[in-house]
């Protein structure tokens, strides 16, 4: 993605977020609107409880995202929406996720230990929308790869052409 020159800046069309430290799922969707729009998640982070509706947030994040071409969400850490949970919260993140992508707007995918899986097991409806199991391989690249050399410089250049343009680099 960061090599596609046809990719305008300001699309996110992966957005990753990391849920370390998130304990419920206001401050869940805080974290996925921060990256598509601060001043809607700091808005989202001071509203009190009584203002605060967890569908039309989510209905906010789907409109951005649909605003920033976002195809897939990227939730790393995911088992740690689970670590505070003392019944109810694991409950209530899966509701929240499952009405994330019940538009299809996006795609989520979940990354964490095996302990996401229980995600899927207190919530059947978002189980429902579950794909498949994938354990995907994130090993480095190979530098010894024709195509993993491409793909790594050519994330380079695009990086280096950007910093320079806003004058964060000299040659």
């Amino acid at each position: 993605i960061y090599a596609d020159k046809e990719t305008p800046e300001s699309d996110i069309p992966v957005l990753i977020v990391t849920m370390r430290g998130v304990k419920n799922p206001k401050a869940f969707q805080a974290a996925l609107l921060e990256p598509l729009d601060p001043k809607q998640a700091s808005e989202l982070r001071s509203q009190r409880a009584g203002g605060y509706h967890e569908d039309i947030v989510n209905e906010a994040i789907r409109a951005k995202a649909r605003e920033k071409n976002t195809n897939i969400v990227v939730i790393d850490e995911a088992h740690s929406i689970l670590t505070y949970d003392g019944g109810k919260i694991g409950q209530q993140m899966a509701r929240c996720i499952h009405g994330l992508v019940n538009e299809g707007i996006f795609s989520i995918i979940l990354m964490g230990t095996e302990k996401v899986d229980n995600l899927f097991k207190i919530d059947s409806e978002l189980k429902s929308r579950k794909v498949r199991d994938l354990r995907a391989d994130l090993s480095a690249f190979k530098v010894t790869k024709a195509a993993d050399r491409a793909y790594f410089f050519g994330f380079l250049k695009r990086l280096e052409d950007q910093m320079l343009a806003r004058h964060l680099a000299h040659l």
